[in-house]
C-alpha cells in the first residue's frame, strides 16, 4: 500500500510539473506575440 502511494505522489508530482511548463510555454508564447505585434504600432 505504501509502495502504491508513493508511485501515486511521483505521478502527481510530474503530472504537476508537466502542467506548470506548460502554462509557462504559452504565457512565455503570448507575451512574445503580445510584446511583438506592441512592437509593429
Amino acid at each position: 500500500m505504501a509502495n502504491s502511494q508513493s508511485h501515486a505522489e511521483k505521478y502527481f508530482t510530474k503530472l504537476l510539473l508537466g502542467f506548470a511548463s506548460i502554462i509557462t510555454g504559452v504565457m512565455l508564447a503570448f507575451f512574445a506575440i503580445f510584446e511583438a505585434s506592441n512592437e509593429g504600432k
